[in-house]
């Protein structure tokens, strides 16, 4: 990389971002981030509820076929987490465990798939990264509430996965990733019923979406595609917080407002047929 194009990237970034571009890439992550969390993760409210109001699209196809930005892949008996012949995203998907919540999912599949993953946890690559784990979580939370299955090494995937994303927040990042960092981390935090991480995860929605969604209710990075992504995942801790007839009512309160400002600002901006203009990262 040249001087001038090094310059001219850095000079773009929040100094939060490259304190942070420090700390990671010199590991003082596992030391310095996040000492006053209590993270105890002794208690899972198996009363929660999962209830559905939309379903992922089909990614798992049949016979460890997987369908992934347009591009199919057939594994043999044992999945590779780690494949990356199809480039870092397609793999990212992968490791996204959206096809637990799509549609004809059989539980007898899921089990295996999961199972799958489980043996192969600790020489994931790509998959620990900030990104899928939080979308990893999400999805294992809504599949253990939906289908009440709280086996024990499924739970200390959703444990692992959560230890390991607390040390390694996006603040480096920022935008959309920090916001599922926080989804992710507060979906947790309900779960394991920890007080420390329900207010870390709420102060950090909080914070982040006062300063992502402008006023006219747009996402800051102009991207229709991040737009309605996010909207989702505000729907989606609306859903559980009413599903479970759980006590947070201004944090609820809170998530509505902007969903609807959001849901405005989308309406806006999509055109007669439904379709949103493919602009920016869409």
């Amino acid at each position: 990389m040249s001087k001038r194009l090094f310059f001219n990237t850095i000079k773009h970034l929040k100094l939060k971002q490259i304190i942070f571009q420090i700390i990671y890439r010199g590991k003082l992550n596992k030391i310095l981030i996040f000492p006053l969390l209590i993270l105890k993760f002794n208690r899972i409210n198996k009363n929660l509820l999962w209830k559905s109001h939309y379903k992922n699209i089909d990614s798992y196809l049949k016979s460890n076929t997987f369908n992934f930005l347009n591009i199919k892949h057939k594994f043999n008996k044992k999945i590779d987490w780690n494949f990356d012949k199809n480039k870092k995203l397609w793999n990212y998907n992968l490791n996204y465990f959206d096809f637990l919540n799509q549609n004809n999912m059989s539980n007898e599949r899921s089990l295996a798939i999961i199972s799958d993953f489980s043996d192969s946890y600790k020489s994931i690559s790509h998959g620990h990264d900030p990104y899928p784990t939080s979308l990893r979580i999400m999805n294992l939370i809504k599949y253990a509430c939906e289908r009440q299955y709280f086996e024990k090494k499924f739970i200390e995937i959703i444990k692992s996965d959560t230890l390991r994303l607390t040390k390694n927040i996006e603040y480096h990042i920022l935008g959309n990733h920090l916001l599922e960092n926080g989804f992710a981390l507060w979906f947790s935090a309900v779960f394991f019923q920890n007080k420390s991480l329900t207010k870390f995860s709420k102060n950090l929605i909080t914070q982040q979406l006062d300063e992502q969604i402008l006023e006219d209710g747009g996402h800051f990075e102009l991207s229709p595609t991040y737009h309605m992504i996010i909207i989702l995942r505000i729907l989606d801790c609306i859903n559980f917080i009413r599903t479970n007839s759980l006590k947070e009512n201004v944090f609820e309160k809170f998530l509505v407002n902007k969903s609807a400002k959001m849901k405005a600002w989308l309406e806006n901006m999509t055109f007669g047929d439904e379709v949103v203009p493919l602009i920016n990262d869409s």
